[in-house]
């Protein structure tokens, strides 16, 4: 079974959730809590309440406004969304065959970063 998302959005990378905070204490900003619940929801609306995919093997294409942007990181992020999203299980190589990622520059007209997320379930 093949079932493919597309993830519109800003996609954060995973080192660069986390702020101190005047006390000292580590928090998430709320523009990119915003972002990352945005993207759970469309995961969650597109996978329709299917139970958690079996070892799927995971393809991502990054369509991305900046270049300079870490593709490993938004990955780790993306992975974080789909399993808070019930997509999959856990992001551990107990529950996901294969990972693969792959990064090129959005066209002018697109305005924000998208994740178009195909995952291949050998059933």
């Amino acid at each position: 079974m093949k079932h493919t998302m597309v993830l519109r959005g800003p996609l954060p990378s995973k080192k660069n959730l986390y702020r101190r905070s005047a006390r000292g204490g580590m928090y998430i900003p709320r523009t990119v809590k915003a972002a990352l619940d945005s993207l759970q929801l469309q995961a969650q609306s597109q996978w329709q309440g299917r139970p958690p995919a079996l070892k799927p093997d995971i393809r991502v294409a990054l369509s991305v406004c900046n270049m300079r942007s870490d593709p490993d990181n938004k990955l780790t992020a993306l992975l974080d969304v789909l399993r808070r999203a019930g997509v999959i299980k856990d992001d551990c190589a107990n529950h996901v065959g294969s990972v693969s990622v792959s990064a090129h520059q959005a066209p002018r007209s697109d305005y924000e970063d998208r994740a178009v997320i195909v995952l291949e379930v050998n059933e």
